[in-house]
């Protein structure tokens, strides 16, 4: 009872400070959270119904793991674990590099307007759906006004299907993917460079 009297009084003390968290918290409840329970459908022979996506849930069969066997006796369950797999370890290498590289240059900069500047630049993506990152990519590669056939057609260059065309996808992914979340993850290594004691690089 000593204990749990303890923990109670921690938490009205530390009151405020919980109820500033609670918007994250209900944030990360909401939208990472209860979306796994829709995992469930993995195991059932989903099927839609007129009342809704619950009651779909709720009145397709259960089939257990007959989804993963058809899976894994198709042609395309080997890609298609290779190319996850290897995705998140480019992105994993790459990012890290991109992420730690970045953190550096911005940690040199003198200038700390100019430094904020930068830093909102670069975080900006971060905050933008991926629909409308999407978009952006569209105009860039529509077959008819983007910007890249636009500057083919200009050097008398037939234009490409971007869409239609597997072999630039991987570039693309990795690119577009890192864009948007290198400036999110050098804010973590850039606390961690600033941090440190400037006696250690006149020492070193």
């Amino acid at each position: 009872m000593g204990r749990v009297k303890q923990f109670g009084e921690k938490l009205y003390e530390n009151r405020a400070w919980l109820l500033m968290t609670l918007p994250g918290l209900l944030w990360l409840i909401v939208l990472k959270y209860l979306p796994m329970f829709g995992q469930i459908i993995a195991f059932k022979n989903f099927r839609f119904h007129p009342d809704g996506f619950f009651a779909s849930i709720y009145h397709s069969e259960w089939v257990g793991l007959e989804n993963f066997r058809f899976l894994f006796n198709t042609n395309d369950a080997f890609i298609i674990t290779r190319n996850t797999v290897l995705y998140n370890l480019v992105f994993i290498v790459v990012g890290l590099i991109l992420a730690v590289g970045v953190a550096i240059v911005l940690s040199e900069l003198t200038k700390q307007r100019l430094a904020k500047i930068y830093q909102t630049g670069m975080l900006f993506p971060h905050f933008l759906s991926w629909v409308v990152v999407s978009y952006f990519v569209f105009t860039f590669l529509s077959m008819d006004r983007g910007l890249f056939n636009s500057v083919l057609s200009f050097f008398n260059v037939d234009p490409i299907s971007w869409y239609n065309e597997p072999s630039y996808w991987p570039y693309f992914i990795i690119f577009i993917s890192q864009w948007k979340g290198v400036g999110f993850s050098c804010i973590i290594y850039l606390a961690a460079i600033v941090s440190i004691d400037r006696n250690y690089y006149e020492a070193a």
